[in-house]
């Protein structure tokens, strides 16, 4: 059997929580030049959506920048980079597509054993009546994880899910656009830091 989380709704307003009050007290900590309280801050960041993409709107590489230049800082950096998201073997950590009203976009991924693969897509600015959900299906068409709370998105918004299979598995990426209006979505699935998966 698979084990199965999944995150939608509540749990997904629980994560933009905690990004943007890490992110909020990080800034604060910077200010300071408090570099303990930068990186703890920072690892609760990267670990509830925060990226390492230069032109996301949840990038954490001008904190971590900053970081670097602290005392120790190099350090401190390097711990959070180790704990950022991660399950997804190989592919592409991010899809940037527009998407008209019912259009859809699949994508293969191979998920790492025993890991959490973090899978969120964000629509950008002008995304006015998009509403984009996500679904995880494995190769026979099984729902394995699906983010459909209905309703248009924000700005920075979208659909999140998390998954963690017991071992290596094939999937398909399923994102549609169940809105009225076109948006642009960046779809975000960091990488693991293994270098097999399962041995294969």
């Amino acid at each position: 059997m698979l084990a199965l989380t999944l995150m939608c709704g509540a749990l997904d307003s629980r994560a933009s929580e905690l990004r943007h009050s890490a992110w909020t007290l990080a800034h604060w900590a910077l200010e300071a030049g408090n570099a303990a309280a930068l990186s703890d801050n920072l690892i609760v960041y990267v670990q509830e959506g925060g990226t390492l993409v230069a032109d996301d709107p949840f990038s954490a590489l001008p904190l971590i920048a900053g970081l670097r230049a602290l005392p120790g800082g190099e350090r401190l950096a390097a711990q959070v980079l180790a704990t950022r998201a991660r399950g997804q073997f190989g592919g592409t950590p991010r899809i940037d597509l527009t998407l008209g009203p019912g259009q859809t976009h699949q994508a293969p991924l191979r998920l790492v054993a025993d890991e959490i693969t973090w899978i969120e897509a964000r629509l950008w600015r002008g995304a006015d009546g998009a509403d984009i959900d996500i679904t995880l299906r494995a190769q026979d068409g099984t729902v394995l994880a699906q983010d459909s709370d209905p309703g248009a998105g924000t700005e920075g918004a979208g659909a999140l899910i998390q998954f963690a299979p017991q071992s290596c598995l094939d999937v398909t990426l399923q994102v549609i656009n169940a809105g009225t209006g076109a948006g642009r979505v960046a779809i975000m699935i960091p990488q693991s830091l293994r270098t097999t998966c399962d041995g294969q």
